[in-house]
């Protein structure tokens, strides 16, 4: 079933911005990374992080929310799953965001968002959704970033949605590659995702577009 999400651009002030934020949280951040046990990711460190940063500060931006001005949300790197509050209808949420990096905006929705059991089990997690960015640039070194929706934590947890993968599991792509989990994860697929809210200052963003989740 397709369904809409929405893209912006990201100004070359918010580019600078997220760059300040990762050369903050690499100098004085020294809490271990999830991805630490991945070899090859924990190389890419100051990308993957980069990525996180631009999705916050243009995620503040978009829904007139305060940015971050320490990386990951906290002094010491550490939010429990704390990084926006978005008030609705009177009620407070608490929203963990997750960015992921991406060749391009081309979306299905069998694709998949990987959160650790561990985050989600965790005492001090105050998380109420997990909100999803994807992010990519092209070769002009324009960075876009997709509003692909959003996905309640108590769903995950009672089994609505999503699939648990065990430490160890084998998981085979739709290319018919596979990989093992080298933690427990859960797989939440973008067809699952609650639609992203789209407020008329939102679509005068730069580079505004609705595209699908197909």
């Amino acid at each position: 079933m397709k369904r809409s999400c929405f893209q912006v651009c990201a100004t070359a002030e918010q580019i600078e911005y997220a760059a300040q934020l990762v050369e903050y949280s690499l100098k004085n951040h020294t809490v271990p990374n999830i991805w630490d046990n991945d070899k090859t990711k924990k190389e890419q460190t100051p990308l993957l992080r980069f990525v996180g940063s631009l999705g916050e500060t243009v995620f503040a931006d978009v829904y007139g929310l305060p940015r971050h001005k320490n990386s990951f949300g906290a002094s010491d790197g550490q939010d429990y799953g704390n990084d926006f509050l978005i008030e609705t209808n009177g009620i407070a949420y608490i929203l963990d965001l997750k960015s992921m990096h991406r060749k391009n905006d081309n979306f299905y929705g069998n694709y998949v968002l990987n959160i650790p059991s561990e985050q989600l089990h965790k005492i001090k997690s105050v998380t109420d959704f997990y909100y999803c960015l994807s992010v990519h640039w092209d070769e002009k070194e324009n960075y876009y970033v997709s509003f692909l929706g959003t996905i309640r934590k108590k769903d995950i947890l009672d089994g609505k949605v999503g699939i648990l993968y065990k430490s160890g599991s084998l998981r085979t792509r739709g290319d018919g590659t596979s990989f093992p989990f080298i933690s427990d994860t859960y797989e939440v697929e973008f067809k699952d995702f609650l639609k992203p809210r789209i407020t008329e200052k939102i679509t005068k963003a730069k580079g505004f577009k609705l595209i699908e989740i197909r």
